[in-house]
């Protein structure tokens, strides 16, 4: 083992731990926001289907 890997090794783990952090966040933020938008959608229907029931 020379030098190199000394140094390589520790900054190739470096960089994966950042891109996966990175990534992680980004797939964790759109879940969040799609988490959102079906309780919207979900409340708006009950909303509509309670419109409904009232009219009838």
């Amino acid at each position: 083992m020379t030098s190199d890997h000394v140094i390589f090794i520790p900054a190739i783990l470096l960089v994966g731990f950042v891109l996966g952090f990175v990534y992680g966040r980004r797939s964790l933020l759109a879940q969040i926001e799609a988490e959102r938008e079906a309780m919207r959608r979900r409340k708006e229907r009950r909303k509509a289907e309670d419109a409904a029931d009232a009219k009838a």
